[in-house]
């Protein structure tokens, strides 16, 4: 039969995961027609592009959302320039479409950056670049307002004195964007959420059910109760990023790897060094790759490198090999920066779930997203990046309702296009009236930055009687207690690591990675999640083991201060 539904505005809830309890008894008593199997962007994006048309959805994530690769990207809403070497012209001009319309849709969250690109090998390399760049614009559409423009000798000595001058043969500056990839994934899911999705983390699927030869569900497993449940959906996809060939395995058995993951590191640097505001496209001096490094958070982000990846896929180590080459990538280009092993605050170690084809080596693999369809009737996403993940999600959704179409259902509102869904307000409301950048946050706007139309709940008391408003968690940190408890309530943080590494970011911040905080956050979780002070001091050991994953340095960790129950009234 066909839907009848009400203009998108008018369907819009609350930007809020909502209570977890409540939202699992959901999955549990309803039929959905899809259910999404994987809580980072893609999927994210996945539900919000379904529930925006009027399909019923249901996410389900293993972890928490955006803990895997969606958290561990070099943080760029970007063209893709090194996608040229590929001759992937359609790519760059989509994504440059994207960055220029995610700008729109989270202001401040996805911000423009200039880039500057030097040169030193030789002439003939500056007009290589040169011509890359004039190519990027051009497949851009000339369609930003700041294409890329050759530096003078004035420019570099006046806002870039610290830059290797000896054998500098040019210097190019170019545009591209900065996010946090975290915190966009979350307010992507919000939205999907306030549109009727019904999202969960923490809730592995353990199997797919069939019914004759059509898949009609999954058995998922709660992991914070331990308690199994089954979803019903019409129709099922598995956006799980480099998990896919475990998911693919649980549809279809003994089914061929499709994935050649790659591993990447990222280094973080103090901040104060680099030009405030740019970004540099670096050449690193051992192999010619491009390291980005990316005024991040008053910290500077460095990467990243690439080899080939066979391990477990939560944890990808990373070894000290790879840290000199991003940290002699830096000191090569600013040679009195001296960065040493002891400066670096932490490390992070990400995957790219890239489609495999035979006889392409690590630099030829397509960053395009593949559907795959198995026989029982599962969609698979595979492949893929940050800045496309609209127009991904949009051609897995085509492809969902040509198959529940096909199957007798009809949508009134299939056409719609997600380009009009605002990420970090309501639909129809003004963007917040700061639009600050993530790479130079002010505390007075860090509020705005992170939480968008909700900034204002931070400091002011949720409920009479609630949670003291601007207290701060960290001294001279924006952090306020009040984030806690609004990550618990809306944004599904159930444990202390949850709200640590993929809402307050201090995981990869904060030179002891928050850990001088982690007793009162886990205080304030412990009040809303009914943590006895056992359980807390469990959180915060499981916590800094995390961070000791993320640090050089583990023994200089300091040892965690005991929770304290009373700093959460």
């Amino acid at each position: 039969m066909p839907r009848s539904l009400s203009p998108l505005p008018e369907r819009q809830g609350e930007l809020s995961l909502g209570p977890r309890p409540e939202r699992i008894a959901e999955l549990e008593s309803r039929e959905f027609d899809l259910l999404v199997v994987g809580g980072g962007i893609t999927g994210c994006g996945i539900a919000l592009d379904a529930a925006a048309r009027g399909l019923s959805i249901a996410l389900v994530e293993a972890r928490d959302f955006a803990s895997g690769t969606s958290s561990r990207s070099t943080k760029l809403i970007h063209g893709g320039l090194r996608y040229l070497r590929q001759r992937e012209f359609g790519l760059v001009r989509e994504a440059s479409a994207e960055r220029r319309l995610l700008q729109h849709l989270a202001p401040g969250l996805v911000s423009s950056i200039p880039f500057v690109l030097p040169v030193y090998s030789s002439r003939w390399e500056s007009l290589t670049y040169r011509a890359g760049l004039t190519l990027y614009d051009l497949v851009a559409g000339f369609r930003d307002t700041t294409q890329h423009r050759r530096l003078s000798n004035e420019d570099i000595t006046t806002h870039h004195p610290g830059m290797r001058r000896d054998g500098l043969k040019s210097a190019y500056r170019y545009f591209d964007a900065v996010t946090d990839d975290a915190r966009l994934t979350l307010q992507v899911a919000k939205v999907a959420a306030s549109l009727g999705a019904v999202c969960v983390n923490h809730a592995p699927v353990t199997a797919l059910l069939r019914q004759a030869s059509r898949t009609t569900g999954a058995a998922v497993t709660d992991s914070i109760t331990g308690r199994d449940f089954r979803i019903k959906a019409r129709k099922v996809v598995l956006a799980g990023g480099v998990w896919l060939d475990d998911l693919l395995a649980l549809d279809t058995p003994r089914v061929a790897p499709r994935l050649a993951p790659t591993r990447g590191i990222h280094i973080v640097l103090p901040g104060d060094y680099l030009p405030a505001g740019t970004a540099f496209a670096l050449t690193a001096p051992a192999d010619g790759r491009l390291v980005f490094a990316i005024p991040w958070h008053h910290r500077t982000f460095v990467g990243t490198t690439d080899s080939p990846y066979d391990g477990d896929p939560a944890n990808p180590p990373f070894n000290l090999a790879e840290v000199d080459y991003l940290l002699d990538a830096v000191n090569h280009h600013f040679p009195d920066a001296g960065f040493v092993r002891a400066d670096v605050v932490a490390v992070q170690s990400g995957l790219r779930p890239l489609i495999s084809r035979a006889g392409r080596g690590l630099e030829d693999l397509s960053r395009r997203h593949r559907l795959i369809r198995t026989p029982p009737g599962v969609l698979a996403v595979g492949g893929g990046k940050l800045t496309t993940y609209r127009r991904i999600a949009g051609k897995t959704v085509d492809a969902v309702l040509r198959d529940l179409t096909a199957a007798g259902m009809h949508f009134p509102d299939a056409g719609l296009d997600t380009e009009n869904v605002p990420l970090n307000r309501r639909i129809g409301h003004e963007p917040p009236a700061r639009a600050c950048g993530v790479s130079g946050l002010a505390p007075t706007d860090y509020l705005t930055w992170a939480y968008g139309a909700h900034a204002p709940r931070m400091t002011q008391p949720t409920t009479p009687g609630g949670d003291p408003a601007g207290r701060e968690l960290l001294p001279g940190r924006p952090y306020l207690e009040s984030e806690v408890s609004y990550s618990v309530r809306r944004e599904m943080a159930v444990n202390l690591s949850d709200f640590m590494s993929q809402r307050l970011r201090c995981l990869l911040i904060d030179h002891d990675h928050g850990l001088a905080c982690a007793g009162r956050v886990a205080a304030i979780m412990g009040k809303h999640l009914g943590w006895d002070e056992r359980e807390q001091l469990r959180q915060v050991e499981n916590y800094r083991a995390l961070a000791t994953r993320h640090s050089l340095t583990p023994n200089a960790l300091p040892s965690p201060p005991q929770p304290n129950p009373g700093s959460a009234d």
